[in-house]
């Protein structure tokens, strides 16, 4: 397995994990996919993931590869930001 496509499938782990926690403490997720069943959702969630890491496998590398999972970090930062934010205003 290639670096950038471990690197994308950790990142998506640990949105995923933090999306659970986050549902579990009272947040919502945004995304119109995940407007099912929470066992729904994950599937969606791996899904996407195994499809992506399998095209990052299988494609041509190139220095833009690193950028997926740069943009894949984002919905990790912000699950952490609003455990902050919950955290100091209760």
């Amino acid at each position: 397995m290639r670096r950038v496509t471990f690197l994308f499938v950790y990142i998506e782990f640990l949105d995923i994990l933090t999306t659970l926690i986050g549902i579990n403490i009272g947040f919502w997720e945004n995304n119109p996919l995940a407007r099912s069943t929470l066992g729904e959702f994950i599937l969606i969630k791996l899904f996407f993931t195994v499809l992506i890491a399998v095209i990052l496998e299988k494609k041509k590398p190139n220095h833009y590869d690193i950028l997926i999972p740069i943009f894949a970090i984002t919905g990790v930062i912000w699950n952490s930001f609003l455990f902050v934010l919950r955290a100091v205003y209760p």
